[in-house]
């Protein structure tokens, strides 16, 4: 097996469980997690339809919110009370932004001077420097 037949394996697992558990959660799991969504109707199915991609693609985050959500006696779910603030994660996600978005514009910047320049360090005409002695002929 080739490594791109290992990766597409694996996409194609993640997503068959992902819809899965998407379809389940929007079937029975959402009342247990937003009490909210046990009401009847048009807009009901509508709702529930908008829920599978999202649960698709996260579904290890669904699985798990479904799985601690608490039952209330009444037999109604209510999610568990909070045990921390979203503050470290807004954090960690300023951080990630800061840092990946300076990365993205030199890999971007690196891959723009790489078509013109090329791996070994010279442009397409031979010269040492990019743009000097350009010529469109010298294409393959």
């Amino acid at each position: 097996m080739t490594t791109a037949s290992i990766i597409l394996l694996l996409i194609g697992t993640y997503l068959l469980i992902g819809l899965m558990v998407g379809v389940a959660f929007a079937l029975v799991g959402v009342v247990r997690v937003d009490p909210a969504a046990s009401q009847r109707g048009r807009a009901w199915r509508r709702f529930r339809a908008l829920l599978i991609p999202g649960a698709t693609a996260l579904w290890p985050l669904v699985a798990s919110r479904w799985i601690t959500a608490t039952k209330a006696p009444n037999g109604v779910g209510t999610p568990p009370p909070p045990t921390r603030s979203m503050r470290p994660e807004r954090r960690i996600h300023l951080v990630a932004w800061c840092v990946l978005t300076p990365l993205l514009l030199v890999a971007v910047a690196w891959a723009w001077n790489a078509r013109d320049v090329g791996l070994t360090g010279k442009d397409l005409a031979g010269t040492d420097e990019p743009g000097q002695g350009h010529k469109p002929e010298a294409y393959p």
